[in-house]
């Protein structure tokens, strides 16, 4: 779909004009040019929205190795915040015992979506 309406240009232009208001106005006007900038690029944004293929295999493909790149990166993060955690409450067993279950939790969470992930990647669609 393409347009004479220049949606990117405009979306990438309108915070950056609310971004330079803000400076040259009073802090007290700051918060309501950022929520009129924000709503204008908003407003803006939907008929790129409306237009969206989201059916695209080549989309897909590309959300699923990205998620799969995030929610490795997740497990990384959330096994180390686990390692250290551990030894800020391993003085308390209740608060062990409930760190616990939190980071099995968090774990849990991340292999799960992982696994989605690497099932839409290479999944069989039949």
């Amino acid at each position: 779909m393409v347009t004479s309406y220049p949606v990117l240009s405009l979306i990438t232009f309108l915070p950056l004009l609310g971004a330079a208001a803000i400076l040259a106005l009073r802090d007290r006007q700051a918060r309501w040019i950022g929520l009129v900038t924000t709503l204008a690029t908003f407003g803006v944004s939907l008929p790129l929205y409306a237009g969206f293929d989201k059916t695209s295999s080549a989309l897909q493909f590309a959300i699923s190795i990205i998620g799969v790149i995030v929610f490795t990166g997740l497990t990384a993060y959330d096994t180390q915040r686990i390692k250290d955690g551990y030894f800020e409450v391993m003085n308390d067993a209740t608060l062990a015992g409930k760190a616990a279950i939190m980071g099995a939790l968090s774990l849990y969470l991340d292999f799960i979506n992982m696994f989605t992930m690497l099932l839409q990647l290479f999944g069989n669609r039949e």
